[in-house]
């Protein structure tokens, strides 16, 4: 893997490639990364809330498809599979 990493694969392809992670876990994980700091950027303008959002999560080497993901369904959380009576 670190070969790959080297040559400038990212984690999440290798991973998913690998069969180590489902699909949708770097959404998940970068939408608990901005748990706390998002509500920081509640009373900005949204273009600029989500302006914001990207640069954290890109700093912190999240894909640009995962970040527009993790924009546009911010609600979303992992149900566990349950469905409601």
């Amino acid at each position: 893997m670190s070969e790959l990493l080297e040559k400038g694969v990212s984690r999440e392809s290798i991973e998913l490639a690998m069969g180590d992670r489902e699909p949708d876990a770097e959404v998940k994980r970068a939408r608990e990364v901005i748990r706390r700091p998002i509500t920081r950027w509640q009373a900005m303008a949204e273009h600029e809330r989500k302006r914001k959002i990207h640069q954290y999560l890109a700093a912190r080497g999240f894909s640009y498809d995962t970040i527009e993901e993790a924009i546009a369904h911010p609600e979303e959380e992992d149900r566990g599979g349950t469905v409601p009576d």
